[in-house]
């Protein structure tokens, strides 16, 4: 496992409202081969300044382990405020108790085409 001081920000691209994604927590680079995922949790924040009362609610079912990928966390998400950056922050512990963060910034807005 690679040392660091807090989580991994990673900013991700524009996601429209009515858009429904996976979003990917890649640990491969923090995580032994050994290691595999047996905790997640994932929590959602609005950005300061744009409060969502609600913010969880662009969380569509739980975060899974990819089958292909062990150390990857994938997180469905959908909906979202117009103009809104969500901080979506993945959890995840290893079998031998590291546990680490990845935070994906995503912004939101309505599309129109």
């Amino acid at each position: 496992m690679s040392c660091n001081t807090g989580p991994r920000i990673v900013q991700l691209p524009v996601k429209g409202t009515l858009e429904s994604v996976v979003l990917g927590f890649d640990f491969s680079d923090d995580f032994t081969s050994v290691d595999s995922i047996v905790s997640i949790v994932v929590t959602v924040e609005s950005a300061p300044g744009d409060p969502d009362p609600n913010p969880t609610a662009i969380l569509s079912g739980v975060a899974t382990v990819d089958s292909v990928n062990l150390a990857q966390v994938n997180q469905r998400v959908f909906g979202g405020l117009d103009g809104m950056q969500y901080a979506v922050e993945c959890t995840a512990v290893g079998d031998t108790g590291d546990t680490l963060s990845i935070v994906s910034l995503l912004p939101v807005r309505q599309l129109t085409g």
